[in-house]
């Protein structure tokens, strides 16, 4: 995160969709080699969970954390 508390470097790079929510607040989904670390270090940077990374029905294990603007950025692995 930066110093604003935006999403930063840290989950940067890869796949990345962004789609506009109610009342103006957003949602991110980024595709990363490893879901686990990219959350972790989120919310060393100072992110809020929104979910663990768990893996479900499809094809991703995902998890989700929110930085200090509100955003929501879901981070996603594939996994075979």
């Amino acid at each position: 995160m930066t110093d604003g508390g935006e999403i930063g470097p840290e989950l940067r790079g890869g796949r990345f969709g962004h789609e506009d929510q109610e009342r103006g607040r957003s949602a991110c989904q980024q595709c990363r080699a490893d879901v686990d670390a990219a959350y972790a270090r989120a919310l060393k940077a100072g992110a809020t969970s929104v979910q663990a990374p768990e893996k479900r029905d499809d094809e991703d294990k995902r998890g989700g954390v929110k930085d200090a603007s509100g955003t929501t950025w879901w981070i996603a692995t594939k996994v075979e």
